[in-house]
C-alpha cells in the first residue's frame, strides 16, 4: 500500500510539472487558466496522498519487519 501511494505521488508530481512546462509555452490566457485549474487540482490530490503516506501504519506481521520499519524511519532522522 505504501509503494503504491510513494508510486500516486510520484506520478502526481511529474503531472504539475508537466503542467508547468506548458504555461511556459503557452500564448493563449485561456490555455494558461486551463492548466493553472488543473494544477491546482493535482495540488490538492498531492496534499492527500501525502497525507495518507505520512498516517500509513504498517500491517501487523513478524517482529523483524517492524524492528526492520524502525530502523528505516529512525535512519532517516
Amino acid at each position: 500500500m505504501r509503494g503504491w501511494l510513494q508510486k500516486q505521488l510520484e506520478d502526481v508530481n511529474r503531472q504539475i510539472e508537466s503542467l508547468l512546462n506548458r504555461i511556459i509555452e503557452a500564448n493563449s490566457a485561456s490555455v494558461v487558466s486551463a492548466y493553472r485549474t488543473r494544477i491546482e487540482k493535482l495540488e490538492r490530490k498531492k496534499m492527500l496522498l501525502q497525507e495518507r503516506l505520512d498516517k500509513y501504519v504498517p500491517p501487523k506481521g513478524r517482529l523483524e519487519d517492524c524492528n526492520e520499519f524502525a530502523f528505516r524511519c529512525l535512519s532517516s532522522c
